[in-house]
């Protein structure tokens, strides 16, 4: 018996169709590789932040590769925070702030904290 939800994404089909998704967009592995980059300039901390903001809209147990879940929002989380550092005099703060509050909602609900005591970059 499968699972279904009220949400769009919260069946056992849609599951299945976003897994597919993923392997075939390598969309996981493109993210990824623009969260392990250094924010560095403008135009490289817009990637960073664009990244961290698909694990926004995505991050989640029927839609985000579950093997990864976990460590993608943690390291989204990490970066988008070094964004923010690095451009604390930016116009956009209130809403890196509103992403970054989803991102710790996100990993609190899978038992978490945002911010554990070691965590690789």
């Amino acid at each position: 018996m499968g699972y279904f939800g009220p949400e769009p994404e919260s069946n056992d089909y849609a599951a299945d169709w976003f897994g597919n998704l993923f392997d075939q967009t390598k969309l996981r592995e493109a993210v990824v590789k623009t969260l392990k980059q250094k924010p560095v300039d403008d135009y490289n901390a817009a990637e960073i932040r664009a990244a961290a903001y698909v694990i926004v809209l995505l991050g989640d147990n029927f839609i985000w590769p579950s093997d990864h879940l976990d460590a993608d929002l943690r390291l989204a989380f990490r970066k988008l925070q070094e964004v923010r550092r690095c451009y604390q005099s930016l116009p956009f703060l209130k809403a890196i702030d509103a992403e970054l509050a989803v991102l710790a909602d996100k990993i609190a609900s899978y038992g978490g904290d945002p911010e554990p005591a070691s965590t690789p970059n």
